[in-house]
Order: C-alpha cells, then sequence, then structure tokens
C-alpha cells in the first residue's frame, strides 16, 4: 500500500504563483503527468505520495511540512491552537532554551510540528532560522540551506530584518560547513554589514564568530582571531547575558591561541569559557573544557594532569551522550603522543575515524597531521610521510593555504 498524505492546496497554488513556475515544468520535474498536477490544484487529488512530497518541496523550495494538509502534519491540532503553538515556540526563542542540550533533532522536530501555511509570517521566519540551525547542526545540509533561504524570501517580502539577518548567517554557516567558503563569506559579510547598519548587535555577533571560524577552516589563524575578537567585544558590549554563546566564543579563541603556542592567554580564556558555562548552567561547555584545558596541558609539559582532564572530559560526553567531534580525538591523540602512550594515541584516532567516518576536510587535515606526528616519534618516516601527503591533499582540496604553510614550515623534509 502506497503512503499517502493529504496535501495543502492552497499553499501549493501560492508556491507556485509566488516563484512564477510553469505547471508543465513544476510536473516534469517531480516526475508526474501534469494532469496529475493538475487534478492536486482543483483538489480532485487531495493525497501525495511522500516520495512525490519531498520531490516537490525541493522544487517549490518550501519544508515538506508547509505542503501537508494542517489536519494531517498536526493532527490533533486545531487551527487556531496551531497558531497558538508556533507563537510560543518562536515567542519563546526555543533555540536558546534547547541548544545547551544538544538535541538539535528534538529542535527541528519540535519547529516542524507547529509551523504551517497560516503560520504568520515573523513567528514563520524565526521558525525556519531554527530549522536551519538545526539541521546545519545535524550535518542535513540540504534541508538547512531549504528552510534558510525560505527564512530569507519570507523575511524579505514581509520586511522582519532580525530574522532575513539571521537566514543569511546560517545559509552562509551551511555553505562554510559544506567547504564552499568563498560563497559562505559572502552571505556572512552581507550579515554583518546589514547588522552594523541597522545595529542588531546579537546577530552581528553571531556573524562575526562563524566569520572567524570559517577563516579557522582555511587555517588563516590571523584571520580568525581578528574576527573572534570582534564577536567578543560585540558580546561582551552588547549580549552580555548570552552566557552560552560567550562561552562557545571564549572556547574559539582559547583554541587559535593553544595553536599559535600562546598557552598562558590561551588558559585566560578557557578560564573564561567555564565561567561561562557555570553561570549559563551548560553542562556540555562544562564537560567541552575539560578536552581544551588537557592540550594546553599537554603542550606545556604537564603529561599527568593532561591525562586526568581528558579522561574527565571523555567519560562526561560519555554521561551526556552527546557533544562529540573530531577535534576531540585529534587533542586526546595528541596528549597521549606526548606522554609516550603511542598504542593509546592510535586507537584514539581510529575512534575518531570511525565516529565520523565524513567529516570536514580541514579536520581530518589536522587528524592525519597528528597521525604524521605519532608515527614520526614511532620512528616510521615512511608511514609519518604516508599521513603527511593526505593531509596535504585534504587541505590542497579546499585551498587551505593557512594549514598547508604550518605542516610544511613543521615538516620541511617532507
Amino acid at each position: 500500500m502506497e503512503d499517502k498524505v493529504p496535501i495543502n492546496i492552497d499553499y501549493l497554488k501560492e508556491r507556485i504563483a509566488s516563484l512564477n513556475i510553469k505547471k508543465s515544468a513544476l510536473a516534469l520535474a517531480i516526475g508526474v503527468d501534469r494532469h496529475t498536477l493538475r487534478r492536486w490544484l482543483n483538489g480532485s487529488i487531495r493525497t501525495i505520495r511522500r516520495d512525490n512530497l519531498k520531490l516537490l518541496a525541493k522544487e517549490l523550495q518550501c519544508s515538506v511540512e508547509m505542503l501537508m494538509a494542517d489536519s494531517y502534519a498536526n493532527e490533533g491540532l486545531t487551527s487556531q491552537g496551531l497558531r497558538d503553538a508556533s507563537s510560543l515556540m518562536a515567542k519563546g526563542n526555543l533555540l536558546r532554551l534547547l541548544e545547551s542540550t544538544n538535541d538539535w533533532t528534538l529542535l527541528e522536530t519540535l519547529n516542524r510540528s507547529v509551523i504551517n501555511a497560516n503560520t504568520p509570517p515573523a513567528e514563520a521566519c524565526r521558525l525556519l532560522n531554527d530549522i536551519a540551525i538545526a539541521c546545519w547542526r545535524q550535518n542535513k545540509l540540504e534541508e538547512a540551506e531549504r528552510s534558510a533561504r525560505l527564512a530569507i524570501s519570507l523575511s524579505r517580502e514581509n520586511k522582519v530584518l532580525d530574522m532575513e539577518l539571521d537566514g543569511l548567517v546560517n545559509l552562509g554557516t551551511t555553505y562554510i560547513l559544506r567547504e564552499d567558503f568563498e560563497s559562505g563569506l559572502d552571505f556572512l559579510e552581507e550579515a554583518i554589514h546589514l547588522s552594523e547598519e541597522h545595529e542588531e548587535f546579537d546577530i552581528l555577533g553571531t556573524a562575526l564568530s562563524n566569520t572567524g571560524r570559517c577563516w579557522w577552516e582555511y587555517g588563516d589563524l590571523a584571520k580568525a582571531l581578528d574576527f573572534t575578537n570582534q564577536a567578543i567585544e560585540i558580546n561582551q558590549k552588547h549580549t552580555p547575558q548570552i552566557y552560552l554563546r560567550r562561552a562557545r566564543i571564549y572556547r574559539s579563541k582559547a583554541q587559535i591561541l593553544t595553536v599559535l603556542n600562546q598557552l598562558v592567554e590561551a588558559e585566560d580564556y578557557l578560564s573564561q569559557s567555564l565561567d561561562m558555562a557555570h553561570l549559563g548552567q551548560t553542562e556540555l561547555a562544562m564537560e567541552l573544557y575539560h578536552f581544551y584545558k588537557s592540550d594546553i596541558l599537554a603542550r606545556q609539559g604537564n603529561i599527568e594532569a593532561a591525562i586526568e582532564s581528558y579522561e574527565l572530559g571523555r567519560s562526561g560526553l560519555e554521561r551526556l551522550k552527546t557533544g562529540d567531534e573530531l577535534v576531540l580525538y585529534e587533542m586526546g591523540a595528541r596528549v597521549f603522543r606526548l606522554a609516550s602512550r603511542f598504542e593509546d594515541s592510535h586507537r584514539i584516532l581510529q575512534q575518531g575515524r570511525v565516529a565520523f567516518p565524513e567529516y570536514s576536510k580541514s579536520a581530518y587535515g589536522c587528524l592525519y597531521l597528528e597521525e604524521c606526528r605519532l608515527f614520526r616519534d614511532e620512528g616510521s618516516n615512511d608511514r609519518a610521510r604516508n599521513s603527511f601527503a593526505k593531509a596535504i591533499h585534504l587541505w590542497q582540496s579546499i585551498e587551505a593555504e593557512g594549514w598547508l604553510i604550518r605542516a610544511r614550515q613543521e615538516f620541511p623534509d617532507f
């Protein structure tokens, strides 16, 4: 039996009209007969197969939920109840309530459950932007782009500036995660310019911070540090109570300073990130502190304390069952390599590859360079050269000149 759902005919008509799409071209794009599309539009067919619904949503640049009839997509809610629920979720800023839990699937599901064609534009924009964030956090980049673009389009149509800026930041971040850095920086630059012009400081701080992370991916640590410093200044001055964001930005600066071997200053900013985590009562940020602290301690030669800090962080993430990142495995491998516990270092590197079979080429390049150091310390120069070559290949593919330069300076003979 085919899995069919009711279709929102009014919204379907509205999207076709607003995008000025020819009905024959739309039918061809989703692989249905034009007579079928006509029957959907005139109401003689009121259901649609789920696979066709997904194709239709893609062509119409909207979410699947927006194309579903309210009676199905939000079973149990009246139209008024649906409007009330979406309003409460948008005005209550669900993102800030849930982001500390790192449960992005829950955030996406809750927002999708209430958004529909009758949601007021400003509230729909907020929900769409929250969906975009939840999707790119889960590496669902096509869905993130679709929601961000829809939020931008709807914001511009209804002159909701702050939601347009949020959409630009989300779209830029999505492109960065795709490693299309040039496009990502373009969208973030537009967001920064408009935010400064209209004094939207909350969004400005986020746009600056994400731009800093983009330059980190490139390996341009000077630019990464510059934009991170600007983000810190904006957040301290205009949004001091957003503790989770400040914890994240301070941690980013500590990471940059650690790689630059400015360890005393890195330790100071990492301590500030922990202070913000406590103020925001954010367990995840508290546990991540231990990983970044272990990296600093290992580089300072305090190996025993570094291992203890790493183990604290690892047990904390296992307890929370969230927050894992590839960079944490790179840090762990370095801690145990500097402790001359080479087998443990290899084990952690392998665990990272298993946990994150697909990840950014920039981060994987750093992982392979750490493996190169490990083989070098073991005296396996051929294997070290092989890992070095893998890192170089990954960074060349995304033109990460900063990482390429640093790697060649560290291994001039390779």
